[in-house]
Formats: C-alpha cells, sequence, structure tokens
C-alpha cells in the first residue's frame, strides 16, 4: 500500500464520519466547514504524494483512481460550506 491511498482512505473515512455525526446531530451543522477541514487536508496530501510517485507505481493493485478529484470536490464543498452565512448575509 503506498503512501498516498493511507491519506486517501482517511480522507474519505473522515469525511464519512463528518457528514454522518452532521446528519445525526443538526447543531453541528454550522461547525460542518471547519470539521472537514482536516479531510480536505488529507485529501490534499493524497494527491500530492500520488503526483510525487514515479510513473511505474501510480497504478497500484488496489487503488487506480487519481486522488485529486476528490479533492476538488472536498475543497469546493469547504469553500461552498464557509461562504453559505455570507451569502445569507448579502442576500438580505
Amino acid at each position: 500500500m503506498e503512501k498516498y491511498e493511507i491519506f486517501k482512505y482517511s480522507a474519505g473515512l473522515a469525511t464519512v464520519v463528518v457528514v454522518g455525526v452532521a446528519l445525526k446531530v443538526p447543531a453541528f451543522r454550522t461547525v460542518l466547514p471547519f470539521a472537514l477541514l482536516p479531510a480536505t487536508a488529507c485529501a490534499g496530501a493524497a494527491a500530492y504524494f500520488h503526483h510525487r510517485l514515479p510513473e511505474s507505481k501510480k497504478c497500484s493493485l488496489f487503488s487506480r483512481r487519481h486522488p485529486a478529484p476528490f479533492f476538488i470536490a472536498l475543497l469546493l464543498g469547504n469553500v461552498t460550506l464557509l461562504l453559505l452565512p455570507f451569502i445569507a448575509l448579502w442576500r438580505r
């Protein structure tokens, strides 16, 4: 197992846990963007370490997908969730 796969799986697990808690505890939704920051950092690290691999090792037996789309989705989600209160204030 490569180093980037550990970061990728950690980011996925953290995202599932945070979203699960946000679904069960409505008051947790206000801190959701800040709770997703470690998952976003792990996904970013996975994309970085995958980029640094030699070409012969970029496709491992267990994971053939690049982690960058997951990182981009988490990053856009964080930005959107952080901007939602400001958008609500602007619309008033």
